[in-house]
């Protein structure tokens, strides 16, 4: 905070020399010494404006509730940019976006050229799901500064989220060019390139999030899903497992985890995944779904179907679990119980090509060129086909495998 200059006229002014001293307290980030000082000087003078936002700024770095003094400094000092745009950030900081946008308003108001109330207006704006105002915001705080990197990073979030990714990228590059290690900019370059499928460079824009800040959760669990994409599923087991390492609570870690152990065959190091994922977040459809998989390729049927209905109990419309049970049936010979299934997939989901195969899984009077035609629309049909036939209970599975082997041996 600067030196606030002393009227003698304004009684409601201590002198200068203690401001100064309660400011040269909060610029050593002595915050709780400073607080108590300023509370004492406050005693003396309750109409002192600037004293109220000191208060308000050592409440805040501390993270207490800064709103009521902001709230008084305003009432005090209405036509002082810096208590409106304080007053924004403790509004915004609360949730209440809507006051925030309109102290943020009142504060560029005041000083047009104050490009961190034009930046922040804009991010209360992108938080309202407002885009447009939030572009124009960031501009407008450009337009002041130029040489901001968090305004262009910010844009260009903005600007992804309008679809608008070639105008993102441009920003985002002219973030990292104006500061070489914002890490977070580095990381939104990643995803808007994840999102237009340029996975190479993605994983480069990762790495070097990374390498500015190893402990960055986000960007590792993202290089993670950026590396699977690509096929690369040893270096995404690393990502992921650095993920859990760096945040032990954070459920989709785990989920990414286990995903990626199944894909690799690491059945009972998925199951153990899935089952923290749901420990955490046991209101997982999916998570329930896939820790089902997992057992009934462990041959845990009944394990496997309390994961299934489970998954149904959350999510009553969960394909994969209705499919996942009706694997199961054709497992145990059940198969009108498997038709069932499947019928009722295709009434949620028409398209849904393994429902097509799933109920002729255990028919050998299936029609092959059928058959074959269908799987190959779906290779992940395949693995299911495969490790059905695994468990050598349904004769007739080993014979569809028998198909889809001479189906890609042509």
């Amino acid at each position: 905070m600067k030196s606030r200059k002393h009227d003698p006229i304004q009684q409601t002014q201590p002198p200068a020399a203690e401001a100064d001293a309660l400011i040269a307290l909060y610029n050593e980030r002595r915050y709780a010494e400073a607080e108590n000082r300023t509370r004492v000087l406050l005693g003396q003078y309750p109409d002192f404006g600037f004293g109220w936002q000191l208060l308000g700024g050592t409440l805040q770095m501390q993270g207490k509730d800064a709103l009521p003094a902001f709230q008084k400094s305003t009432e005090l000092l209405p036509d002082a940019p810096a208590a409106h745009y304080n007053l924004g950030v403790a509004l915004q900081s609360a949730g209440q976006l809507d006051h925030a946008v309109t102290s943020y308003r009142r504060a560029v108001e005041l000083k047009p050229d104050y490009a961190e109330a034009h930046s922040n207006l804009g991010n209360t704006f992108k938080d309202l799901g407002r885009l447009d105002d939030a572009v124009a915001s960031y501009r407008r705080a450009l337009k002041i500064r130029p040489d901001s990197a968090d305004a262009h990073n910010n844009l260009g979030t903005a600007l992804k989220d309008l679809g608008q990714f070639d105008a993102a990228l441009a920003s985002y590059h002219r973030a990292v060019a104006l500061k070489p290690d914002f890490d977070l900019a580095y990381y939104n370059l990643g995803n808007a390139l994840k999102e237009l499928g340029q996975l190479n460079d993605a994983t480069a824009s990762y790495r070097r999030a990374i390498e500015i800040k190893p402990d960055f959760a986000d960007a590792h669990n993202n290089l993670g899903t950026a590396l699977k994409d690509l096929g690369q599923f040893d270096a995404a087991l690393a990502s992921y497992q650095r993920v859990v390492e760096l945040i032990p609570n954070y459920a989709m870690g785990y989920y990414n985890l286990g995903n990626v152990q199944k894909d690799l065959g690491q059945f009972e190091a998925a199951l153990t995944s899935y089952r923290r994922v749901v420990e955490l977040k046991p209101d997982s459809a999916m998570a329930h779904n896939n820790l089902g998989n997992v057992l009934m390729v462990l041959g845990q049927y009944d394990s496997a179907l309390a994961s299934y209905r489970q998954a149904l109990e959350i999510e009553p419309g969960c394909v994969d679990a209705i499919l996942g049970i009706s694997n199961l049936c054709v497992i145990n010979g059940e198969m009108k119980e498997a038709e069932d299934g499947a019928k009722k997939v295709l009434e949620i989901k028409p398209d849904n090509l393994e429902a097509r195969i799933s109920p002729h899984r255990g028919h050998v009077s299936w029609n092959r060129a059928e058959f074959v035609k269908l799987i190959a629309q779906i290779p992940s049909v395949a693995n299911h086909v495969f490790l059905e036939s695994k468990s050598n209970k349904n004769q007739s599975c080993l014979n569809n495998m028998d198909y889809f082997i001479r189906y890609e041996s042509k």
